[in-house]
């Protein structure tokens, strides 16, 4: 797989082929703070991270990115997949003088995550639907 940095209008054809619906083209404007990340099989993009710089109330640090949404092709999915996605993320940030990342965890992600050194924000919450997860960079 290769893992390139994308827009957010790149995302659309994926979300599509996964029955999302959109309201506004506007979903699809990039901001100052976001950045994507795609995943490539055979030049077909079939795996894609969205992130956003959003600071979390619940965490010290200041400069945090919000793990926001990874979708991938169903007839693709593999969890190394969503595994090596991410883990090209992480650097990035890390550059952007970020030393957190978290996100709202679903249950089906928990194993992921976890593999990836995420933890519950808040302890005992590691098996709860929406938990927060942080990884520190």
């Amino acid at each position: 797989m290769k893992v390139l940095q994308i827009s957010k209008k790149d995302t659309i054809q994926l979300k599509k082929n996964l029955g999302k619906s959109f309201v506004a083209s506007s979903q699809f404007e990039d901001e100052d703070d976001d950045f994507h990340l795609g995943g490539f099989v055979d030049g077909q993009l079939v795996t894609t991270a969205s992130f956003h710089l959003e600071r979390n109330p619940l965490i010290k640090e200041e400069n945090q990115f919000c793990l926001d949404e990874v979708i991938t092709d169903p007839q693709q999915e593999t969890s190394q997949m969503t595994k090596e996605l991410l883990q090209m993320a992480f650097p990035m940030m890390k550059r952007n003088f970020t030393n957190i990342v978290w996100c709202s965890n679903r249950l089906k992600n928990t194993k992921i995550l976890q593999e990836l050194d995420f933890k519950p924000l808040l302890p005992g919450d590691d098996a709860a639907e929406n938990s927060l997860m942080v990884k520190n960079l």
